[in-house]
């Protein structure tokens, strides 16, 4: 039996470390064979990150407070607390917060996108036009 880990999220209403995007690996390879489950929290009005993708790991993303932006693809979407979003593998994305309150999200990774110098973790050019999810036929 591989090692059984508890991990209790830091939901103090400040990030440790100060201001700014805070990410930890939870579960890594360490632990996991076969997946990474990273803890995000950003604060209020951070603007989307890297725009990435990776070519074999899929994303899925849990919102446990506040509002996440999640550009898909060129697509946004916002994800408020108690809902998920699937961003399926190779195609790209990016994360932020654009509201008044905090961001706190667990983030699985499945297979592992891999930590350190040889992730799977690609750049990719941001579209210069972003569509908003509601305007995009179902």
């Amino acid at each position: 039996m591989g090692a059984v880990r508890i991990y209790r999220f830091e939901r103090t209403p400040t990030l440790p470390g100060g201001s700014g995007r805070f990410n930890v690996d939870v579960f890594g390879a360490d632990t996991a064979k076969h997946a990474l489950v990273c803890y995000k929290r950003l604060p209020p009005h951070t603007p989307i990150g890297s725009y990435h993708y990776h070519k074999k790991s899929e994303n899925i993303l849990v919102v446990l407070q506040g509002t996440l932006e999640c550009v898909v693809g060129g697509v946004r979407y916002l994800v408020k607390d108690n809902e998920m979003i699937y961003m399926p593998d190779d195609v790209p994305h990016a994360t932020g917060n654009p509201g008044d309150t905090e961001c706190q999200a667990i983030e699985f990774y499945c297979p592992s996108r891999g930590q350190g110098a040889g992730m799977d973790s690609f750049p990719a050019q941001l579209p210069s036009e972003i569509v908003d999810a509601d305007q995009v036929p179902a």
